[in-house]
């Protein structure tokens, strides 16, 4: 799912993010692609934010998603 959402950023034009995780984030679309290895399979979920926080969803550190949503556990 995260090629699909990359590819459509690219064709459009939008900047694609990396977060500290390695996850892809869109701050455009105020997208970020969370990933999570479980065992053998990787987990893929969409974390919308609000416009308000779009412009640092990327940003782990400064950014405006609450910080439980960044933790792994």
């Amino acid at each position: 799912m995260a090629e699909q959402v990359m590819d459509h950023a690219e064709h459009n034009g939008m900047d694609i993010r990396f977060t500290l995780e390695g996850d892809t984030a869109i701050e455009a679309l105020g997208l970020v692609m969370r990933s999570r290895r479980s065992v053998d399979v990787l987990k893929t979920r969409p974390v919308l934010v609000a416009r308000e926080w779009a412009s640092g969803s990327a940003d782990e550190v400064y950014g405006e998603i609450p910080k439980m949503e960044w933790d792994r556990t």
